[in-house]
């Protein structure tokens, strides 16, 4: 019989700590929903301010699993530029990208060049064309040319080495 009681109790505490532990998840979800209503009305605006600048202001409501891979792409660029930065460095931003998401985020890179410093390093050299203002060709870590398009693609040095000519 004291057994039965002390298992009986023991089941009681088991029960109010379960209960506790709800009352818990209850109060940080209401701490969440505070917080998602009282966001500030300008971080919404800057967040659907650069939604539009990335494509995907018709998307806000998506989970990024469901974005296509080039959408994913500029939702990074995107999680980057609401930081604001002075300087972007992207890898290979267009890889695995249909032409058409590769000619939008050249326009995406055209837009956002005007406000801060972009390096980009890509194997891509029509993406390049399209977006770049000065190219650097790297050759086992140092600098082979640098200059526009046209006289980086024109230098021997640059033939040379990746022509094999």
């Amino acid at each position: 019989l004291l057994l039965l009681l002390l298992l009986l109790l023991l089941l009681l505490l088991l029960l109010l700590l379960l209960l506790l532990l709800l009352l818990l998840l209850l109060l940080l979800l209401l701490l969440l929903l505070l917080l998602l209503l009282l966001l500030p009305a300008r971080v919404v605006g800057r967040i659907e301010e650069i939604a539009e600048t990335i494509f995907l202001e018709d998307l806000l409501d998506t989970r990024a699993a469901f974005l296509s891979h080039g959408q994913k792409q500029w939702l990074e660029i995107g999680m980057l530029l609401i930081q604001d930065p002075e300087l972007l460095m992207l890898d290979e931003p267009v890889a695995g990208m249909s032409v058409a998401e590769r000619k939008q985020t050249a326009e995406l890179l055209n837009r956002i060049i005007a406000d801060r410093s972009v390096i980009v390093i890509e194997h891509d050299m029509n993406f390049v064309q399209d977006i770049a203002h000065k190219v650097t060709v790297m050759h086992q870590g140092k600098v082979l040319s640098e200059g526009s398009m046209d006289a980086v693609q024109s230098d021997p040095k640059v033939v040379e080495v990746y022509l094999g000519h």
